[in-house]
């Protein structure tokens, strides 16, 4: 939390935010910046066909801000095809991006 508090300081973003609008997902909050209506802090795979400003952003240090995400499954649902297929989904897109 310390962190996320920095990077709002460090960004000179209010912390005082209101909202009113509950969403249950990323892809609404992404369609909701592209109709100008506010600003939004999300992961960078989510925005791929995104064709607004995008700013990343960076601690006064000059270190990205970046959270790590895991992926937990039980194993033997992977025979799953769509389980199976998401896990190696995942898996070549860290290798492809983040290594």
């Amino acid at each position: 939390m310390f962190n996320f508090i920095l990077q709002f300081t460090e960004n000179n973003l209010s912390q005082n935010i209101k909202s009113d609008i509950t969403v249950d997902g990323i892809q609404t909050v992404v369609n909701m910046v592209k109709e100008n209506l506010g600003w939004a802090i999300v992961p960078e795979i989510c925005l791929e066909n995104f064709t607004g400003t995008v700013k990343p952003l960076f601690f006064n240090d000059g270190m990205p801000l970046e959270r790590s995400t895991y992926l937990l499954y039980q194993p033997n649902l992977k025979v799953l095809p769509q389980i199976d297929a998401f896990i190696q989904f995942m898996t070549d897109w860290k290798e492809a991006f983040h290594e």
